[in-house]
């Protein structure tokens, strides 16, 4: 039986296979399928913010929604996700990437009520702070409204 640090170690360096990966427009698509069969794009689309810099929003979807799932599998979907942003980079050399991560609701449907920084949201957090230093990007995220944004900005 796999200890946790064990677990954490082999799930990074099993990501599910992908597809995709070619530029199409202003943006590339990657595709991958769980284990359980949940279907698992990952998008990157340059932002027109500024014609001097590269920006690109990452949007990674599971099944076709961003929501918390609660389906499991976390590690090893980040981690794939992960290698494709590796690609992407490699092609591009984004100036700034940003994604976010939502909260869960808390209150009453439709309140608007939002949890404090979730499970998920932490788990974002260190492995992109780890893994930006890796690729060469400082890290900052902020936590407003229903969502944590994340911001990796080259060095």
């Amino acid at each position: 039986m796999l200890n946790f640090a064990q677990y954490l170690e082999e799930a990074f360096n099993k990501p599910y296979p992908y597809t995709g990966g070619r530029k199409q427009s202003n943006y590339y698509v990657y595709n991958f399928k769980t284990d359980d069969g949940s279907r698992v794009v990952v998008k990157m689309e340059e932002m027109d913010w500024s014609d001097d810099e590269s920006s690109w929003s990452i949007v990674f979807l599971r099944n076709g929604t961003a929501a918390v799932t609660g389906e499991g599998d976390a590690l090893r979907i980040f981690a794939t996700v992960i290698a494709t942003i590796k690609e992407f980079v490699k092609k591009e050399k984004p100036q700034e990437m940003t994604f976010s991560a939502e909260k869960p609701d808390t209150g009453p449907r439709g309140s608007g009520k939002q949890a404090p920084l979730g499970s998920r949201e932490k788990l974002y957090a260190r492995l992109t702070k780890k893994f930006a230093q890796q690729i060469g990007y400082s890290f900052t995220s902020l936590s407003i409204g229903s969502a944590t944004d994340f911001l990796l900005v080259k060095k």
